[in-house]
C-alpha cells in the first residue's frame, strides 16, 4: 500500500528485446481504461531506483513500466534508456490488455501514453517522442508514437544540440 493514498499497488516482472528487463506497477484492483506511463531510467542508474515513484504513479491510476537496460555505450557497458522502449512496451501492453491470463487484462489504454524521463532517460523521452533519430539517442526498433500524449521530464540538459524547432 502506497503511504497516503490507500492504494496497494502490484508489480510484475518481464523481459523485452530492446527494453531490457521491464519492472511494471499498477494498482489493484478492478479498474479499467488505465493510461500507460513508461518510465526511461537516467544514464547508469537502475531502474528499480525509481520503485517508490513509480508506486506512487501507479496508486493514481496508471500502469507503469520501467525498463532496465544495459548495454554498451561508449565502449563500456552502461545503464541506457532505449528509445525503442516506448515502442515494445505499447506492442506487450495491447498484448497484456489482451491476454485473459494476464493481472492487466482489460484494464489498460494502450492508446493513452505517457513519457517520464530522469536526465539521459528524458532525452531519451524527447528524441522518442518525436520520432528523431539521432546518435546516441536512437536505437533500433524506435519509431513515432501518436499513442503518447504527454512527456515529463527533468535534468534532460539537452543545451542547443537539438533544433528546438523538431519538439513537440
Amino acid at each position: 500500500t502506497v503511504s497516503g493514498t490507500g492504494v496497494t499497488v502490484d508489480r510484475i516482472d518481464t523481459s523485452l528485446p530492446a527494453a531490457g528487463t521491464v519492472e511494471i506497477y499498477y494498482p489493484r484492483g478492478s479498474s479499467v481504461g488505465l493510461p500507460i506511463v513508461v518510465l526511461f531510467q537516467g544514464g547508469n542508474v537502475h531502474g528499480s531506483f525509481y520503485s517508490r515513484y513509480a508506486s506512487k504513479i501507479a496508486a493514481s491510476g496508471y500502469v507503469v513500466y520501467v525498463p532496465n537496460k544495459c548495454s554498451i555505450f561508449f565502449t563500456q557497458y552502461f545503464l541506457k534508456p532505449s528509445s525503442a522502449a516506448g515502442n515494445e512496451i505499447y506492442v506487450i501492453a495491447k498484448s497484456q490488455n489482451a491476454d485473459t491470463s494476464s493481472a492487466l487484462f482489460g484494464r489498460l489504454d494502450p492508446e493513452k501514453i505517457g513519457f517520464l524521463g530522469h536526465s539521459l532517460g528524458g532525452v531519451t523521452a524527447l528524441y522518442a517522442l518525436n520520432g528523431i533519430c539521432q546518435f546516441p539517442f536512437c536505437d533500433s526498433g524506435s519509431s513515432y508514437l501518436s499513442q503518447v500524449k504527454v512527456a515529463l521530464v527533468y535534468g534532460a540538459g539537452l543545451t542547443n544540440q537539438l533544433d528546438s524547432s523538431k519538439i513537440l
